[in-house]
């Protein structure tokens, strides 16, 4: 569903014509699109640069590990605690022509469970998760790389991000990922207890939306609906008639 939600006009001109026509505005707009939480893709393959640190047998990305939840506008990662894995959750997404910048909203949580005394004062690692955002254009090269949690973080109640990325007039495609890793200790559920290491980690990510900022539109056409005197100035006010660029003007 598209939802035009922000009209900004922006003067280019001190001086408005004496007779009619137009007053001098350039006219941008915003586009709000909310994450279609069923069309989420898991994407399994390894980090670009090469293979997973410590153990790659059981540090590995497994799309299991999404749980989508449409109803309640939210997906989530959770891994079990006898894992040390990853997943990216990935949207894609059409540029409007000429958008100058791309802004990725959402709410995020994240709960990480120990079930031993886990840390450096046991020889082993504390926590160690990570969350991130990822944008890439049409062509895979990230636009941005933001960890919106410190991988140290421990629990941590919903809270809301913004994370933008600016567009290049060539960008046609653009890319949202959600990157969780945990680069914890893994071990069976029965070594857990004896060894004090292991985590479970499970994030949320609420009311996902993607705004594309900036989008200049057609020049509005204008006309005088009303004149007033007030004292030695006339003040004229317009009526603007907008024209939606064809990937804009869509039902939702």
């Amino acid at each position: 569903m598209l939802l035009l939600t922000t009209l900004v006009l922006t003067p280019v001109s001190a001086q408005a014509p004496e007779t009619g026509g137009n007053p001098g505005v350039q006219v941008r707009a915003n586009l709000e699109i909310p994450v279609d939480i069923e069309a989420l893709t898991p994407h399994t393959a390894p980090e670009p640069g090469g293979a997973f640190v410590d153990d790659p047998a059981t540090r590995e990305c497994d799309a299991s590990y999404l749980t989508r939840h449409p109803r309640e506008d939210r997906f989530t990662f959770e891994e079990p605690v006898e894992d040390a894995g990853c997943l990216e959750v990935r949207a894609n997404f059409s540029v409007p022509q000429d958008a100058q910048r791309v802004v990725v909203s959402f709410i995020a949580d994240r709960f990480i469970e120990q079930p031993g005394a886990a840390g450096p004062a046991a020889g082993l690692k504390g926590v160690d998760m990570e969350q991130e955002v990822r944008i890439y254009d049409e062509t895979g090269a990230a636009l941005t790389q933001v960890a919106y949690y410190q991988s140290d973080d421990h629990n941590r109640l919903e809270r809301t991000f913004a994370i933008a990325a600016e567009l290049a007039p060539s960008n046609r495609e653009v890319t949202v990922g959600w990157w969780f890793r945990d680069v914890g200790e893994s071990g069976t559920t029965e070594t857990l207890p004896a060894t004090g290491y292991g985590e479970r980690f499970i994030a949320n990510v609420i009311s996902p939306e993607v705004r594309f900022e900036a989008i200049p539109l057609a020049t509005p056409v204008t006309n005088v609906v009303s004149e007033e005197v007030q004292g030695r100035h006339v003040v004229k006010s317009h009526r603007f008639q907008l024209s939606l660029p064809q990937d804009l003007n869509r039902d939702p």
